[in-house]
């Protein structure tokens, strides 16, 4: 594109998919990460005791996010799964791969449902 009086320059970006309009997200992940807020959330809501499934840090964590990106309710996580530059940013969380454990069968979406949450 043609260059203008300010000093930056558009570039078309050539891949298709991976990118949000919610990239600051990315600075709540690592504050949750330096606040270990998925320590506390597990300590202290203690509703999944099991190993499987969403354990209580991914599902609050989740419903955090959906407040600050200005989701009005549950449903609004349909929206979310959407985008794919959300989800990968979400897919950081899991650094070590521990939520496929967490599942007896591969995982066919990349956030939990409204109806789980």
């Amino acid at each position: 594109m043609s260059q203008g009086l300010l000093p930056f320059k558009y570039e078309i970006e050539k891949r298709e998919g991976g990118l949000t309009a919610l990239g600051g997200v990315g600075l709540y992940l690592d504050l949750f990460r330096a606040l270990k807020l998925g320590h506390i959330l597990d300590s202290s809501i203690g509703i999944r005791d099991s190993d499987q499934g969403y354990a209580d840090r991914q599902i609050g964590m989740l419903l955090i996010l959906l407040n600050i990106v200005g989701g009005d309710c549950v449903e609004d996580l349909e929206r979310l799964e959407q985008d794919d530059g959300f989800c990968r940013l979400w897919g950081k969380l899991d650094r070590h791969g521990k939520l496929a454990k967490r599942f007896r069968r591969k995982l066919q979406r990349k956030l939990p449902a409204a109806s789980m949450s």
